[in-house]
Parts: C-alpha cells; structure tokens; sequence
C-alpha cells in the first residue's frame, strides 16, 4: 500500500504553492493515503493564550473548504480540522475516500502552554479511541499529544488496526524532534502498526527550517522521512507486516 506523509507550512503565503506540489508529488507517485498534519489548512490557532471567535470560525471555514476538495481526489486522506458542536469546539481527525468523509477521532490529550494553548480553545474528546476502516486497511488515530499516551496504542494494536495515523503541529529543533520520533516508534513497538506522521510547521518557521514526516514500520524502524529537500514523500509498505508483528513480544503479552 502506498502511503505518503509531508510537512506543510502554516503560513497563508506559502501554503497555496505547497497545496499544488503536494497534489503534483500524489499524482505522480501513485499514492494510495494521504497523511496531512494537525489543523492543516489555517495559520496555527492556539499560539495564543486568548481564545478569538474570529480566528476560530476563519478556521472552521477555510478547513470546511479544503474538505469539499480532499473528497474529489481518487485516495483517502486523514487529517484534523476545528469543530464547533453542541456549544463546544473541538480538534477532530477526519478520514476522506471515495467522495465521502467521516469524522475517526477527537483530540483527547491537550496540552495548555506557551505556543500550545490548547485547552484554552477547544475542549478533549470523550476518551474514545476507536478503529476505524479504509478500502484496504484497519486503522487508528493518535492527534500530536495523544501518542504520547502508550496504553491508547496497543489498544488500536489489540484491535487489530494496522495503521496509526499521528497528525502533529510542533515547532521543529533537534531535541524536540528526536523525542517525537521516540514515541512515535515507541508506539509502533506497543501496537504492532505502522505509524504515519506528518508535522505542521509554524507561520514563522525560516527557510531552512525542517519540520519532517516519517514513516515507522511494526519493528520501530524509520523507514521514510520527509526533508528540506523533499517536503512530501512516499513509502510502499506491507500491511501484513502488522499482523506478524501483533503476533510478537510485547504485542501478544496479556494485560
């Protein structure tokens, strides 16, 4: 199966010209699934301490948008948009395929400090963590913060998902960045599953700075990873390789 994790940028001048070679970059490799990052289509939201209503329903319109779009392209898409619901606002995974969208996930873990304040706009999900299907595989989802939480991976591992999609906005540097890829193979070990990353950049991010997506395989292995040079990349992989791995230490070890 044919997968594709990026990095895009949050700045509004940027963004459009990412869009079109992204798209280029699917055609032309055939790619099956699209991983987008978290809240890919607005400048970050919760930099700010201050929750704006303004900002917010841009957000909500601009993603809304966007999703119209992500339902004519011939593969599926995952990603996160703002939500607004019953009174409460919301970060929520989506899936696209075959013209239709259905919403997988809701942001359960939420961090609330400087440059993440994101329990002061938006309220957690409900603390479900459930499997969810595309044409060719059973899948999971863990938004940024929620990989961190291990027991929520081998749960998607115990219920046979053999992807685990983790959409994430964080700022880039090299200690940040080998910590992400720490719990993003450490989720691969506890689950079984391929994990799919791909990262947000922020607004003000230089020319020369590398947010990076990767790819980890069932073993913990990364296999693939986005850089300067290649913001997009794609990665065969063997979705059986999940299900020999859910069947090795520490998958099979009974709670």
């Amino acid at each position: 199966m044919k997968v594709t994790v990026c990095e895009l940028s949050s700045a509004t001048h940027k963004f459009p010209s990412q869009w079109k070679r992204l798209l280029a970059h699917l055609q032309q490799s055939q790619s099956e699934l699209l991983v987008l990052p978290e809240l890919p289509f607005s400048p970050w939201l919760c930099g700010s301490p201050h929750y704006q209503a303004e900002l917010w329903q841009a957000a909500l319109n601009t993603h809304q948008a966007y999703l119209h779009e992500l339902m004519d392209l011939p593969y599926a898409t995952v990603g996160t948009r703002p939500v607004s619901t019953g009174g409460r606002r919301h970060n929520r995974g989506f899936l696209t395929e075959n013209g239709k969208h259905q919403d997988i996930h809701t942001k359960h873990y939420l961090p609330d400090e400087a440059g993440f304040w994101e329990a002061s706009w938006y309220q957690p999900g409900d603390g479900t963590f459930k499997t969810f299907d595309t044409a060719q595989a059973k899948c999971g989802m863990l938004i940024c913060t929620d990989i961190w939480f291990l027991e929520r991976a081998r749960q998607y591992g115990r219920a046979g998902a053999q992807l685990i999609f983790n959409p994430r906005a964080n700022y880039p540097g090299a200690d940040d960045q080998a910590m992400w890829q720490i719990a993003t193979q450490a989720a691969a070990f506890s689950s079984g599953a391929w994990v799919l990353t791909s990262n947000h950049l922020p607004p003000d991010a230089d020319e020369n700075t590398c947010a990076q997506g990767w790819i980890v395989s069932p073993d913990g292995e990364i296999v693939a990873q986005t850089t300067l040079e290649q913001p997009f990349v794609t990665y065969d992989l063997d979705l059986s390789a999940a299900l020999e791995a859910q069947t090795r230490y520490p998958c099979y070890v009974k709670e």
